[in-house]
């Protein structure tokens, strides 16, 4: 999903982790260690489209409430996977819901009040579930900028909490969350092949077709996950 339509892996990934029983902060760690690779990597190559005076106050403000969201993910975590799982349903269904919705014509820069509601709005969202991406795509997408700085400028902002939040959910969490560091660092050559079939088979759609065959499988899996106290395992 992530190289076919450019966004969505954690979206995708979390719901499959805790379908297959894996508690809540352990598959957060798993999520962001097997993408952490890629975003350095990506940074590092494109490092002279960076631009820090962009990056660095989206950092600050995620770095910020991303401590809540930790809290509210062990929260959940005492909760079962069940709710879990709703919580992730919830969050997938509103991030589809405001990426099919959310159309502003794109723009050198948008109101400075949007940069802190969408900073701290993610840091919770990545500290709760891994998932702080939806909010942070769409501010972007408001922006007129060129395909590498929009790019860069997801993979440093990502890339840079990744390491606080992985350290914070450590000392929170214990040996679990080390032990889904690993086998997240240790899925990456996975995901990097996973993303390069997903380009090439995102190159024989439209991207209009690729976007309503991406928003019918996350609603489906917003669904699926929302109903999970209901439905039982």
């Amino acid at each position: 999903m992530q190289g076919a339509i450019g966004f969505a892996f954690g979206i995708v990934a979390l719901p499959i982790l805790l379908w297959a029983g894996v508690p809540l902060s352990v598959s957060v760690a798993v999520l962001l260690s097997a993408v952490v690779t890629q975003c350095a990597t990506g940074a590092w190559r494109f490092r002279s489209s960076v631009v820090w005076g962009d990056v660095l106050p989206m950092f600050g403000y995620r770095v910020v409430a991303m401590p809540v969201g930790v809290a509210l993910l062990a929260l959940l975590d005492g909760m079962g996977l069940n709710y879990a799982k709703a919580a992730v349903g919830a969050v997938v269904l509103a991030a589809v819901l405001a990426n099919a919705v959310f159309r502003p014509a794109p723009r050198e820069r948008v109101h400075r009040a949007w940069t802190p509601a969408v900073g701290l709005s993610s840091g919770v969202l990545a500290g709760a579930l891994g998932i702080g991406g939806p909010p942070v795509v769409l501010w972007v997408g408001a922006h007129d900028w060129p395909t590498r700085r929009t790019r860069v400028f997801l993979w440093v902002t990502f890339g840079m909490l990744t390491p606080v939040q992985l350290s914070v959910m450590g000392w929170r969490f214990g040996w679990p969350v080390l032990l889904g560091v690993a086998v997240g660092l240790a899925s990456t050559p996975v995901v990097v092949l996973a993303g390069k079939l997903g380009a090439d088979v995102g190159d024989r759609f439209s991207r209009r077709q690729l976007r309503g065959i991406a928003y019918v499988l996350l609603a489906a899996v917003g669904v699926g996950c929302l109903l999970s106290p209901v439905l039982g395992r």
